[in-house]
């Protein structure tokens, strides 16, 4: 009896182990959850860079330059968990816009809802990145209204967003003192109090969701770490780099998108991005918090901004006090001042650095040593100039009798001047553009410069 009795228990025992095990299987299985993530930006705007940070195992560099390219990042409840719950599937669309077709394959009618949009720009390139959000913008726009008609689905897409919107709570500051215990390293899917009816929301600010696309869009600013080359060679100061995030915030405000300054080479924010992926598709907490104070790494999360806090950061700056004036306006007429300000050093240097050649009688040149005559110097302008390394002296109307070094010495100067100033059109890199940008090319140095070249091959 005994014997029958440990039998009997035994094998309710194994039953209870293999129900656990297929309960968890299946509760497991239920629980994975897949997402997408529809990467958008011009090329070498820095997606694939970032996307590289998200998964470091996998070789995402070999995705560089494809038209449009697929990777997946599975998502862990810890670091120390081995079996992900959920997986986010990454579409990189990075190319020309005569790629855009490609979009109906990472974006359907079927995954929208599922759906997460990151947009790629490129800020070591300041001045053409409003430009860029906007057309990728209208492409996404005129993408989605192909794929969702305006019917119920569309709508319930838009409501979704906009309860995500009125959703928002800023994380709390977290006790620096502290160490994060296992447990609150996990995941945790926020406790938020559902609303299916959107019209006991409180109404919006100003400008908030006018543009609503039915999804969550995040901005993402790549290579924030090139805001000291911007200092460096192109004198953007502190308000430049202000009206810039003012700029972007204005357009994220209106279709309800977070927005990121992000450098996969010196690891900024990278991680606080994934982080607001998931906290966006799989609702997982987000305990990062708004970062306004450092121009690198700047965060605003969907639902944090408004009008009147952009406005007030607005009238902080110098750079320009109409809040209605065309990015494009500001961009050139601060190169324009640059400009003048590189040509009016860059004179005042010429002049006083420039060797007059000792003259007689009738306007000859005076024998003597020519170890005495004084060289030509090196002018450093101290302000951003195509002409920063050039040599900084101008010739006199010297004939032939002056020496035939001076004169090797001053054509040579000359020439380079004149070379220098006009821009590669071909090139990409950062000089190039700088020369491109702020090269003055109809300017008094360069005609002064051609006519005494002139002179002296006339010699």
């Amino acid at each position: 009896m005994n014997v029958d009795r440990e039998k009997e228990t035994t094998t309710t025992e194994d039953e209870d182990i293999w129900g656990q095990i297929l309960r968890e299987s299946s509760n497991k299985t239920n629980y994975f959850e897949t997402k997408n993530v529809i990467m958008l930006g011009d090329p070498n705007a820095g997606s694939t860079s970032l996307l590289s940070k998200f998964q470091p195992i996998s070789d995402v560099e070999k995705l560089r330059g494809i038209a449009l390219s697929y990777t997946f990042v599975d998502v862990y409840e810890d670091d120390s968990s081995e079996e992900p719950i959920g997986r986010t599937n990454f579409w990189t669309l990075e190319g020309e816009t005569s790629h855009n077709d490609l979009l109906k394959f990472a974006l359907t009618a079927n995954n929208i809802a599922q759906s997460m949009i990151v947009i790629a720009l490129d800020f070591s390139q300041p001045w053409n990145i409003v430009d860029s959000l906007k057309k990728w913008l209208a492409i996404l726009e005129t993408h989605i209204k192909s794929i969702t008609p305006q019917n119920e689905k569309r709508e319930s897409l838009k409501d979704k967003v906009l309860i995500k919107w009125h959703q928002y709570v800023e994380p709390a500051q977290p006790n620096s003192s502290s160490i994060l215990s296992a447990s609150q390293k996990k995941k945790r899917k926020q406790v938020v109090t559902p609303i299916e009816d959107t019209s006991v929301l409180p109404p919006l600010s100003e400008n908030i969701l006018i543009s609503n696309l039915g999804l969550p869009i995040l901005v993402v600013c790549c290579k924030s770490d090139s805001v000291v080359m911007l200092e460096k060679d192109f004198d953007y100061k502190d308000e430049l780099f202000d009206y810039i995030q003012q700029y972007l915030r204005r357009i994220c405000l209106q279709y309800g998108a977070g927005l990121i300054y992000t450098s996969a080479r010196k690891d900024i924010n990278c991680d606080v991005a994934l982080e607001y992926i998931e906290n966006q598709l799989f609702g997982f907490e987000l305990k990062s918090r708004t970062q306004l104070l450092e121009k690198d790494q700047i965060f605003i999360p969907s639902g944090w901004d408004s009008l009147a806090k952009i406005t007030m950061d607005f009238e902080n700056q110098k750079v320009c006090k109409d809040a209605e004036e065309l990015y494009e306006n500001v961009r050139e007429q601060n190169q324009s001042a640059t400009i003048i300000a590189d040509d009016d050093q860059i004179k005042n240097n010429l002049d006083q650095e420039v060797p007059e050649a000792p003259s007689g009688s009738g306007g000859s040149a005076a024998g003597g040593d020519v170890s005495k005559q004084e060289k030509p110097k090196v002018v450093e302008t101290g302000s951003p100039s195509p002409l920063r390394s050039s040599t900084g002296a101008t010739g006199s109307n010297s004939p032939s009798t002056a020496p035939s070094a001076e004169k090797a010495v001053l054509t040579s100067f000359f020439t380079s001047l004149i070379s220098k100033d006009r821009p590669n059109k071909t090139g990409t890199s950062s000089k190039d553009l700088k020369a491109s940008l702020t090269s003055p090319t109809n300017s008094s140095i360069r005609q002064d410069a051609q006519k005494q070249l002139e002179k002296m091959k006339n010699i």
